[in-house]
């Protein structure tokens, strides 16, 4: 083991390091292809290219909401980090953070979860140096784009369990607050919403956060 841990590492004054691990591989079964070698720029911050989302946007296509987190940010090099501080802790550490990312802010105890929106094209969101995203913004952002598109009540619904299923909320009918009304409730973290169908001549989906 004392012979893993100290194989060789170069350093190139051009601004990154080499990290070569030709002894481990003999540990390993055989390969063909060379020791695994790992490269790391000290000179330059990698950027993401902006693409043509918002924050939420990014966030609502993962249709996964990481247990016990927060809000969640981006990062410049396009990774979205999950927290589990206080949202305000997190709000006060978005507008001070700078190239180092949030990470120096809000600490690596506070991260619950990290993804990238595409391994293949990571893309930063319009908004990624200043958003920070809740479960409430999420929730009400779906059911918008829902009561805007004048989807049918019912189909509105069952898209909207699915969705904030699939995120790791709840959804249940409403039968304390108003049993006498068509009316579901829709949970994601602390966030929640009533599904109404508000009057009976419309079939439109409608809620109240």
């Amino acid at each position: 083991m004392d012979r893993i841990v100290k194989a060789p590492t170069s350093f190139h004054m051009d601004g990154a390091v080499i990290l070569t691990m030709p002894l481990v591989a003999r540990y390993l079964p055989p390969v063909e292809q060379e020791p695994e070698t790992i490269v790391v720029n000290l000179d330059e911050d990698y950027k993401a290219p902006v693409g043509n989302q918002t924050l939420c946007e990014l966030v609502m296509e993962r249709r996964h909401w990481p247990q016990g987190a927060t809000c969640a940010t981006q990062e410049a090099d396009g990774g979205v980090l999950y927290w589990d501080a206080p949202v305000d802790v997190v709000e006060e550490g978005r507008k001070v953070a700078g190239k180092h990312g949030m990470m120096a802010e809000i600490g690596l105890k506070h991260q619950v979860d990290a993804w990238y929106a595409d391994m293949d094209e990571t893309r930063l969101a319009t908004d990624w140096n200043t958003a920070v995203i809740t479960p409430h913004c999420l929730l009400l952002s779906y059911l918008d784009v829902l009561q805007k598109n004048k989807v049918p009540f019912d189909e509105g619904v069952q898209l909207a369990a699915e969705w904030v299923k699939q995120l790791g909320g709840e959804f249940r009918e409403d039968t304390e607050e108003a049993p006498e009304a068509e009316a579901s409730v829709l949970s994601l973290g602390r966030a929640t919403a009533h599904c109404f169908k508000p009057y009976p001549d419309t079939k439109n989906f409608y809620y109240e956060a």
